[in-house]
């Protein structure tokens, strides 16, 4: 095998085993197809990536009200940015629907297009979707179209997609001489040094840091001339700014070549620890129970192979009640359940910053509840699993 960024064959690969679809619900108690996780990291450029095999709609949500939810607060920045380029008359590119939370408050100017509109009407389920279309697509007759641009804007779209060099080739013959790309990516280093188990997602086969994906750009014929970070609790957000630049020679980077061993040697501590507090607490007949049916639990649940050990799971998104979670046999309910159901501890797989209104809500019906987060950052984390 080769790296899909730098072609170099010098690979490093860690198996993580198999898992569902991260939004495989089902109606019925039937078998699940997983698929295998291998995390490899190049030893060249050092850019991690997920190794899966599947068909080309295998990782695409069957459900309608699947969405993708992706932090906004530091969109803010961007969205002012971008004024100031507006405000300056240049012409402006967006690449996907997922640029809508920033394109909405400019689509009413003069001088911005969005790509993934002009070349389909259709509404996209997912980026992969977005990436595939563009990639099919013949760009130059669009080009010809729409003319180039002085910036593109590309948002939450590179980390999805499985031939990088193919998309970036294809959104530059947008770029005007002397023109800036402007992505926004999710920080993997984070989780990477912590051991955050829900990082992995089937729908990411791209896992950047700041340094990793400065060097990416560098086998795509693009410099990072301004990096921007956003922190957030369990991954930080990039807004980098790249332009097209000839290197006369390669890039002096600190790039991390051990990154993906480190974070498989400690989803294993994590792994072994959780599993003996659990098996202990089973032992003693005490029941554990998960809040929150998004793919952190379900990469979290089979990844440590732990669903004997889970009473069901609690959600309280109406479309996801009573289904069957993905890979399991365990039922989701909503909160109100507790009223019935004896349990004693709950693990958190949410976004931290919802998990004390959470822990409210569940303590007003059972306050004898304990509480563990599955995020390292979280206070509720357990430190014995270390």
């Amino acid at each position: 095998m080769t790296c899909n960024i730098c072609f170099s064959k010098k690979i490093k690969y860690f198996n993580f085993g198999k898992f569902p679809k991260s939004h495989d619900f089902k109606k019925k108690n039937i078998k699940f197809k997983k698929y295998s996780f291998i995390l490899k990291q190049c030893q060249n450029c050092s850019i991690i990536q997920l190794d899966k095999k599947g068909s080309d709609n295998t990782f695409i949500p069957r459900f309608s009200w699947i969405k993708n939810k992706e932090p906004t607060l530091h969109l803010k920045y961007l969205h002012s940015k971008i004024k100031r380029l507006i405000e300056y008359n240049k012409k402006i590119l967006f690449i996907s629907e997922f640029d809508k939370t920033i394109y909405k408050n400019f689509k009413n100017k003069k001088n911005i297009s969005i790509l993934s509109q002009i070349i389909s009407k259709k509404k996209y389920k997912n980026q992969y979707q977005i990436i595939k279309k563009i990639g099919n697509k013949n760009l130059e007759k669009v080009k010809k179209k729409i003319g180039d641009f002085d910036c593109i804007i590309c948002c939450r779209i590179l980390e999805h997609s499985y031939d990088l060099h193919k998309l970036m080739q294809k959104i530059k013959i947008f770029l005007k001489t002397g023109g800036e790309f402007i992505f926004e990516i999710p920080d993997s280093k984070k989780p990477l040094i912590q051991g955050d188990i829900s990082m992995l997602w089937e729908e990411h086969p791209l896992y950047f840091t700041e340094n990793s994906f400065k060097s990416a750009m560098y086998y795509f014929g693009m410099k990072v001339i301004n990096v921007k970070r956003f922190l957030y609790p369990q991954e930080d957000a990039l807004i980098v700014t790249v332009k097209k630049h000839k290197f006369k020679k390669k890039l002096n980077l600190k790039l991390n070549y051990t990154h993906a061993q480190n974070y498989f040697e400690k989803c294993t501590k994590i792994k072994k620890k959780t599993l003996q507090f659990l098996n202990s607490s089973h032992k003693k007949g005490l029941k554990t129970v998960f809040f929150g049916a998004g793919h952190r639990t379900v990469v979290y649940i089979n990844y440590l192979n732990i669903k004997k050990f889970i009473s069901f799971v609690i959600d309280d998104d109406r479309n996801k009640s009573n289904l069957f979670f993905p890979g399991t046999n365990l039922k989701i309910y909503k909160t109100s359940i507790l009223q019935k159901k004896k349990v004693d501890f709950c693990f958190l797989s949410i976004n931290i910053g919802l998990e004390d209104k959470i822990i409210n809500k569940i303590s007003s019906i059972n306050k004898n509840i304990k509480f563990f987060s599955t995020s390292k950052e979280s206070k509720y984390f357990n430190n014995n699993y270390e």
